[in-house]
């Protein structure tokens, strides 16, 4: 059986002990790379749900786009339809003041003088 001196004895102890902290700093990063790996799984899911919830916003925000606009296009289209009317019903209390109830196309060329103007005329 060999002895050891007290220094190779310390310098043993001493590359054992280096040996003994290798393993538990390779063990600590294990451990921090699993924590990181959790940690961006994590992050991903994250991810994941603001995009699905961007998605839904997104829709929505189209939606309601939709339906100002669909109110407004309504609001022109009303309006439009009101105007019409007014104007049908001052064509219909003209004809009947001129005595023109449907039955002749205004003639829109007329000077008034009972004398109609012709497209040839107007140039």
């Amino acid at each position: 059986m060999a002895f050891f001196s007290r220094k190779q004895a310390a310098e043993l102890a001493e590359e054992i002990t280096d040996h003994l902290k290798l393993i538990e700093n390779v063990k600590a990063l294990q451990t921090a790379q699993k924590e990181i790996a959790t940690a961006v799984a994590k992050l991903g899911e994250d991810v994941r749900r603001l995009e699905i919830g961007m998605t839904a916003l997104k829709s929505d925000v189209k939606y309601e786009a939709m339906k100002e606009t669909q109110a407004t296009v309504f609001a022109v289209q009303s309006s439009f339809n009101e105007r019409l009317q007014d104007i049908s019903l001052k064509v219909r209390d003209i004809e009947h003041a001129t005595g023109r109830i449907g039955t002749q196309k205004p003639n829109l060329l007329s000077d008034g003088n009972g004398s109609d103007t012709t497209n040839d005329q107007i140039e």
